[in-house]
């Protein structure tokens, strides 16, 4: 079993920005989508319409994450998930 970090963002016109990251445990890159979309309760009828801008790295990936992340909370991440669980983080923007 590995880690893997998987994100995307999406936009559109009326819908604002949205942005989607989680830490998963998968045995390959595809199986980490998976994880990743059942992780944030995507339904299965969009995860097509997703898949296409997911980006998906091996191990918890420090530069990508850094941008929310203090080092002291990668390091905690680093250390347990190597067991179990998972990290997950999403926020949106909405103009006006």
């Amino acid at each position: 079993m590995a880690i893997y970090t998987v994100w995307f963002d999406y936009s559109a016109t009326g819908e604002g920005w949205r942005e989607e990251i989680g830490v998963v445990h998968a045995t390959a890159a595809e199986e980490g989508v998976t994880a990743f979309f059942d992780l944030i309760k995507m339904l299965e009828q969009v995860r097509e319409k997703f898949r296409r801008g997911i980006e998906i790295t091996e191990g918890v990936n420090r530069p990508f994450l850094a941008r929310w992340l203090t080092e002291a909370r990668m390091d905690s991440l680093e250390r347990t998930l190597v067991y179990a669980g998972y990290w997950r983080m999403s926020y949106a923007v909405n103009g006006g």
